[in-house]
This record gives C-alpha cells, structure tokens and sequence, in this order.
C-alpha cells in the first residue's frame, strides 16, 4: 500500500546540510529566547498541542467535543496582532488556525466599540471558506468568500456603475 502523504520521502528530500544547521544553531543562541517548537516527525509541520482538563475527561467521548488548542507564541502574536493579517505558509503549519482565532478575537475586542466593524475571509477554496465560516460561527460581521466570487462580485460592481 502506497501512502498518498509522501511526508516521509517529502521531509528526507529537504534536508538541509550539517554546516546550515550548525549555522543556524549558533545564529539562535544569540538570541535571548530560543523558540520551542514541536515538529510532527511524520508530516515535518508543527505539532499541534490541545489543552485538556481533568474536567474534560469524560467529554473526550463525544463526538461533537473539540478541545482548546494551545497556540504557540508566535501563534498568539498573529491573533493579538492589530490591523490586517495575511498568512503565507505550506500547508499544515497553522495558518487557519490562526485565523480562525484572530477573527474571533478581533471580534470579542472591536466590534463592542466599533459598530461598522466587519470581517472578511477569502480563500481560494471553497471547503476552506466553508470549514471557516463554521469553526468562527455565523454572524452579523464576519463574511466568507471564495477569490474568484470576490473578484466576480468586484466586477459586476463596476460594470454596473459605468
């Protein structure tokens, strides 16, 4: 059986030469704080931490349960980060994540003191829009579009007002 995730052949294919890593080994120990990141030895991504309870023990069998995920430093400074946030990123690193979590923060905290706040998300796909639009949840700020509609929408708008 052929595995369709060829991380494994994937992460050997990208590494990188001993002198880089020790290059860059000796770059990070000048810095102050060193980041702790937990890479997923399969998939060669983050490893993605879940904060759970002793109370939450028993919810664990319940399909519907999803635990609270623990973001990374630099995760949290993407969601805490004021103005508009733009991800860039392979796949698996947390970049939704992060999004999900920065528009629900950003609408806990602006949209009480702000009543023209409004969210837009916009991906290429449409089961990301829809997987985004249900983890953030329905409301009357946050709007989920695909490019293409967005651009489609755009272009009518325009044609329609010359």
């Amino acid at each position: 059986a052929k595995l369709i995730d060829d991380a494994k052949n994937r992460a050997a294919r990208q590494q990188l030469p001993d002198s880089f890593i020790a290059e860059m080994e000796n770059d990070i120990s000048s810095h102050e704080e060193k980041m702790d990141v937990k890479l997923d030895p399969y998939g060669n991504v983050p490893l993605k931490l879940y904060d759970v309870s002793f109370d939450n023990v028993n919810d664990i069998v319940d399909e519907s349960w999803t635990p609270q995920m623990h973001l990374t430093q630099e995760e949290r400074d993407v969601v805490e980060a004021k103005g508009t946030v733009l991800l860039l990123g392979r796949s698996g690193t947390g970049k939704t994540i992060c999004i999900i979590n920065k528009m629900e923060h950003d609408r806990q905290t602006k949209s009480k003191n702000k009543p023209d706040f409004s969210q837009l998300f916009v991906a290429r796909s449409r089961k990301l829009c829809s997987y985004v639009q249900d983890a953030v949840g329905n409301n009357e700020v946050s709007s989920f579009t695909t490019f293409d509609s967005l651009v489609n929408r755009i272009e009518a708008s325009l044609s329609g007002s010359s």
